[in-house]
């Protein structure tokens, strides 16, 4: 309109003809814009502004990721061979304090500087492997004594008792610096399966940056037109995957338009799969970045109950279900040792701990064991039984973790699995792994966790009979069910004890957009 009425005032005060068709044309134009659908006008609108697919800059994501793979796996083996080292070293420290070494210093301190030792060498010859037995018997026994001198020391030798006190004496120092050692070998055993652990941790980052990005800009092309004629203008769109696997979707839109749910139906639509926000970051001018991934094959509900020893006490057992990484949930049960306010806070700083290293990255093994010996370095005596499951929703499977559990269940198409304990709690010794089963997971089937209170009381063919038997499929009424009849039969049968479930039900992934 306003070209029309500029052409017009030009020609009137200059006095310059022009042709009707001309000013038709801008006047049709103009007739045109006024008249454009809103959809219509945004989605040219954008087109006009899209950029085509900027191949450089991806190929150049896809170098500088291999680079930082590169540098996450010299890292890896920086971890790896501290871990060698310290290892190396503590071996050493161990094997340094033996018979033998106890021997070598006796012999040392008795036998040089004796005017008679001249005279045992010519009768007795080496007389270490005499000195070596009495040595064995203060270590196991805590002192030697005349009785475990050989005769042939007892007969010649005219210092027996200095030599006997030497020994003793000697044990008992290593005895107290072993005492202090240990528990410096503890910690360092602690460090060295951490460095295992982050060496480990940095080594799968490693081939996950090593990965090759893969793009698919004909897709990217085709959603975009579409959102933008819908009424859903975006700036920016990557639609990608890695391993030739496309699964994941960026774009960016108005933060106005950020809860549309057509965005995640028209992605789901051109993706052939349920596409589902993963999270979302605001940026700049009033845009926000929605992050699409794949919805996982499966999700978990969960119930749980507890009851305490003594009703007017803490219960010594914690549970907890929580999403450790996008695409695992772990339902934990840890059992403290005893009961009331300490067994309660034991149990639940060991889940705290367990937490934070699963989040972190890291595998079953070195959880475990990195929490076992922070629970060792403690002062009073402290250890927890431990039952975890770990579910992996995109695989569909279970991994089941039992440090001192008691037996576990899976309720499927009408059968009990019964998934067995063995391992020792954690915290009693050092070096008890834990017992890991990974099982099959289907859509409808229950995980239940109890402690051994439960067990106890019901025994695992009441809770098969149970859970076979109940008409339900939630998991809070599979916990209630099992832990009230649990303390029913325990207090017929005179057992006092906490008592705790936590179970889970496998459902398909139902969130939508």
């Amino acid at each position: 309109m306003a070209v029309v009425i500029g052409t017009v005032a030009f020609t009137y005060f200059f006095n310059r003809s022009f042709e009707a068709l001309e000013i038709a044309s801008y006047a049709s134009g103009a007739l045109l814009a006024v008249l454009m659908p809103k959809r219509l006008f945004i989605a040219v609108k954008s087109l006009q502004t899209q950029t085509a697919s900027n191949m450089s800059a991806k190929t150049l994501a896809n170098r500088n990721r291999k680079e930082v793979a590169k540098r996450l796996f010299n890292l890896s083996g920086v971890f790896y061979e501290i871990q060698d080292i310290l290892k190396y070293e503590l071996n050493d420290k161990k094997n340094r304090y033996d018979e033998k070494i106890i021997t070598a210093e006796v012999c040392r301190k008795c036998c040089r500087n004796c005017p008679f030792a001249e005279d045992c060498k010519q009768k007795m010859g080496d007389t270490s492997f005499a000195v070596s037995g009495m040595a064995l018997a203060a270590m196991d026994n805590g002192k030697a004594t005349l009785l475990d001198t050989p005769p042939v020391l007892v007969n010649q030798c005219k210092r027996v008792n200095t030599l006997i006190n030497t020994v003793n004496d000697t044990v008992s120092r290593y005895k107290k610096r072993r005492l202090i050692e240990q528990s410096i070998e503890q910690g360092r055993e602690m460090i060295i399966a951490q460095m295992g652990g982050v060496g480990l941790l940095l080594e799968k980052l490693g081939e996950e940056m090593r990965a090759e990005i893969c793009y698919d800009t004909v897709l990217e092309k085709r959603i975009y037109e579409t959102l933008c004629a819908e009424g859903t203008p975006i700036s920016d769109i990557v639609v990608y995957g890695k391993d030739g696997e496309i699964d994941k979707i960026t774009l960016t839109v108005k933060e106005s338009d950020a809860d549309n749910k057509a965005i995640g139906e028209v992605l789901s639509s051109f993706m052939g799969m349920k596409m589902i926000e993963n999270k979302r970051e605001k940026n700049i001018k009033g845009n926000m970045v929605l992050h699409f991934i794949a919805s996982p094959k499966l999700d978990v509900v969960y119930g749980d109950m507890a009851v305490a020893k003594d009703e007017n006490d803490k219960c010594g057992d914690n549970r907890k279900a929580v999403r450790i990484s996008e695409d695992k949930i772990m339902l934990i049960l840890s059992d403290g040792m005893g009961s009331g306010q300490q067994a309660y806070n034991s149990s639940m700083n060991a889940i705290r701990m367990i937490e934070s290293f699963y989040k972190a990255g890291f595998d079953h093994t070195t959880v475990l064991s990195c929490v076992g010996r922070l629970l060792g370095l403690r002062e009073k005596e402290d250890f927890n039984a431990l039952d975890i499951a770990v579910v992996d929703v995109r695989k569909g499977a279970v991994d089941f973790i039992k440090q001192g559990g008691r037996e576990s269940f899976i309720l499927s198409n009408g059968s009990v699995e019964v998934i067995n304990c063995g391992s020792l709690p954690l915290g009693i010794v050092e070096d008890s792994f834990p017992i890991i089963e990974q099982k099959q997971l289907y859509d409808g089937d229950i995980i239940v966790l109890v402690s051994d209170g439960v067990i106890d009381s019901l025994g695992t063919d009441m809770i098969r009979d149970i859970l076979l038997t109940s008409n339900t499929v939630n998991p809070q009424i599979f916990a209630e069910l099992l832990v009230n009849n649990a303390k029913r039969l325990a207090q017929e049968k005179g057992i006092r004890d906490d008592m705790s479930c936590i179970a889970g039900r496998v459902i398909e992934y139902k969130r939508v957009g």
